[in-house]
C-alpha cells in the first residue's frame, strides 16, 4: 500500500470491547466500553509496514485524528425537544462517522459554527453513523439530555452497528457517562462536576411548552420525598379510603411557595390508600398533564415485609413519530429516576398491573399479568 494513498485514509475508529482483535486491555479504552483503534477506510487491508512508515504511534495519531476532522458532515439536522431545547443529529455515510466525537470540538465547530462552549456540550453515539449534539447554553440541557436518551435508546436498539446506549458530557476534551441501563430501565447518574454545572447555568428565558412548576414539583419533589422519608409510616397509619384532603392541603402549599401565575388549581386531584396484591399503596391521581414530565398519577407503595416504600409515576409523553400523547412509566430511586415502560396507556388498571410486575421483578409482589415493553422512546 503506497504511503501517500495510507496517509489520506487513515482514521481513529471506536469499536465496542467484542469487535476487538486483540484483548480489550490492550486498546486504549476512551469510553466505558468503547476502545480507539487505528484503522484505514477502504478494502485493502492494514499493511504494518506502510503504517510503521507514517511515523511513530504519535505521528500515526494525529494523522488519524486530523481526517477525521476533514470528514464532511454528511446529514444534518437539528430535533426540537417537547420541553425546550435542541439538539443536533448528523448521519454519516461511513463506519467512521461516530468515531468524529474523538475531535468533538471540530464537529461542533461543523454543526453549530461555533465552539463547544464553556459549560461543555452533550453527546451520543448510539452506532457507528450517528452523533447526537447538544451544546450545553441555557436553562434547558435537561430537557435536551432526555430527549437525546430516549432517541439514542431507539436508534440503538434498531441498529446492527451499536456503539453506547448511554448520554456522555464532554468538556474541555474530557468526557463523563451520565447515563447507566439496568436491564430495561434508564437512571440519569450524574457525576458531581456535572451537578455543579447545573447549579450555574441561567434559567431559560422562555419555555412555552415546559412543564408546569406547580404540578412537576407537587409529584416529583414533594410526594417523592414523602415516599423516601416518611412512607412507611404514612401508609402504616393512614386508614385505607380516601385521602383527597390530604392531598389537597399540600397542593395548596406548594402553590403558596411559587407565583401567583403560576399557581394551578386542584381540579381532578384526588388520592385513595388501597391494598395491591397485599401491598398497603397510595394512589394519586394528578390535574391533567399537558406536557413532557407532569403526571397523570403516581404511587407511592410499601411491598409487603419491606422497611422502605417505592414510588412510581406514570408520566405524560409524546410519540415521536405520530406526535399523539402517551404516557411512559417511571420510578424515583435514591441512585435516580427510572423510565420503566412506553407505549403505556392512562389508565389507572394498566398502571397498578405495570407497578405491580415491576415489584414482582423484583421479588416484592405476588404474580399479576403485565405486557414488558423495551426501553423508552418520546421527545
Amino acid at each position: 500500500m503506497a504511503e501517500d494513498g495510507l496517509r489520506g485514509r487513515l482514521y481513529g475508529l471506536l469499536l465496542p470491547a467484542e469487535e476487538l482483535y486483540d484483548p480489550p486491555e490492550s486498546v486504549p479504552e476512551v469510553l466505558p466500553g468503547l476502545h480507539m483503534v487505528i484503522a484505514v477506510d477502504g478494502d485493502e487491508g492494514l499493511d504494518e509496514a506502510s503504517l510503521n512508515a507514517l511515523g511513530g504511534p504519535e505521528e500515526q495519531l494525529e494523522l488519524a485524528f486530523r481526517n477525521l476532522r476533514a470528514m464532511p458532515v454528511g446529514k444534518h439536522e437539528v430535533v426540537h425537544a417537547d420541553k425546550g431545547g435542541t439538539y443536533h443529529v448528523m448521519t454519516g455515510p461511513n463506519a467512521f462517522t461516530a468515531s468524529r466525537v474523538l475531535v468533538l470540538d471540530d464537529v461542533a465547530r461543523q454543526l453549530t459554527g461555533r465552539p463547544v462552549p464553556d459549560d461543555g456540550a452533550l453527546f451520543t453515539i448510539p452506532d457507528k453513523f450517528h452523533i447526537l449534539l447538544h451544546p450545553i447554553s441555557g436553562g434547558t440541557v435537561l430537557t435536551a439530555l432526555a430527549a437525546m436518551a430516549e432517541d439514542t435508546a431507539a436508534l440503538f436498539g434498531a441498529s446492527e452497528t451499536r456503539l453506547s446506549p448511554h448520554v456522555y458530557w464532554w468538556r474541555g476534551g474530557e468526557s463523563a457517562q451520565l447515563t447507566e441501563i439496568n436491564g430495561r430501565s434508564l437512571t440519569f447518574d450524574f457525576p458531581d462536576g456535572f451537578r455543579a454545572m447545573l447549579g450555574d447555568i441561567p434559567e431559560p428565558v422562555a419555555d412555552p411548552v415546559g412543564f408546569r412548576r406547580h404540578h412537576y414539583h407537587f409529584v416529583h419533589t414533594v410526594l417523592r420525598q414523602v415516599s423516601e422519608e416518611y412512607g412507611p409510616t404514612l401508609l402504616d397509619t393512614t386508614p385505607a379510603g380516601d385521602v383527597t384532603g390530604m392531598l389537597a392541603k399540600t397542593w395548596r402549599d406548594v402553590g403558596d411557595d411559587l407565583p401567583a401565575d403560576e399557581r394551578l388549581p386542584s381540579d381532578g386531584l384526588r388520592g385513595n390508600l388501597i391494598e395491591l396484591n397485599g401491598d398497603r399503596l397510595m394512589l394519586v391521581t394528578l390535574p391533567e398533564p399537558v406536557a413532557a414530565a407532569e403526571a397523570y398519577f403516581a404511587a407511592m407503595v410499601r411491598p409487603s415485609g419491606s422497611a422502605a416504600t417505592r414510588f412510581f409515576t406514570l408520566e405524560y409523553a409524546v410519540d415521536p413519530i405520530t406526535h399523539e400523547p402517551g404516557a411512559i412509566l417511571g420510578e424515583w430511586t435514591p441512585e435516580g429516576h427510572h423510565l420503566h415502560l412506553t407505549d403505556m396507556s392512562t389508565d389507572p388498571g394498566e398502571f397498578l398491573r405495570a407497578t405491580a410486575a415491576l415489584l414482582l421483578a423484583s421479588g416484592e409482589a405476588k404474580p399479576t399479568a403485565n405486557k414488558r415493553r423495551g426501553l423508552f422512546r418520546r421527545r
